[in-house]
């Protein structure tokens, strides 16, 4: 019997764990390498047709400078941002029309079919904040930019100033790594998996088993 709660228990904690992952901004043509912003995903209904997807850039902040574009992603299908859903603090925030083929490009980083441009200033002590949150709708996956960039697959770019630098301290950085959105989670509820069933069941009928056996044997 103790066996068996310890098979149990390991199913709790199998049902418990499986939260997301965050994406990282990793490569830049002006900072080098390193760890920039964070970008994460998620599902909003039980289909993830509804994406919600937050950037965190902490302690840097974004921007839109140049020839840039605050940020820039490539979605599948008839994915869409849901204009109305950006959260930033910036002014004058539009999404980019989506293009066929992807035609954005936010140095060096390229190319991109959509994207989100706002107004927030020249650098230095100004910008939009360190965080960006939107909705993406009729989400069908995400989609690398057509080109990669020293050999990594880019899945998004974002215009930054680093605020722990020196010399030159703003320019686009492209995120990499793994953007699958976690899965929806029904309130009140903890989705488990078809196999954690399954494997459950069949520790229940073993239990039934062995103590059927143990009766006969009494």
């Amino acid at each position: 019997m103790k066996r068996l709660s310890g098979m149990l228990a390991g199913i709790a904690l199998l049902v418990s764990c499986g939260a997301g992952q965050a994406a990282t901004f990793t490569q830049s043509d002006f900072a080098g390498t390193g760890s920039f912003g964070t970008a994460t995903a998620s599902c909003q209904n039980a289909l993830c047709t509804d994406v919600h997807v937050d950037v965190n850039m902490d302690p840097n902040i974004l921007l839109q400078t140049g020839s840039h574009f605050l940020f820039t992603l490539s979605l599948a299908g008839s994915g869409v941002i849901d204009a109305s859903s950006i959260v930033l603090a910036g002014s004058s925030i539009t999404v980019l029309p989506k293009t066929s083929p992807a035609s954005y490009q936010n140095s060096p980083f390229r190319f991109f079919n959509t994207g989100i441009s706002a107004d927030c200033g020249n650098g230095g002590s100004s910008g939009c904040g360190s965080t960006l949150a939107f909705d993406i709708d009729n989400f069908s996956g995400f989609l690398f930019a057509t080109e990669q960039f020293n050999g990594f697959n880019i899945i998004a770019a974002a215009d930054v100033l680093l605020t722990n630098c020196t010399g030159a301290c703003t320019g686009v950085v492209g995120l990499t790594g793994d953007l699958t959105p976690t899965p929806f989670d029904v309130p009140g509820e903890t989705p488990i998996p078809g196999a954690v069933w399954l494997f459950a069941s069949g520790i229940g009928i073993g239990g039934a088993i062995l103590r059927r056996r143990r009766r006969k044997e009494v």
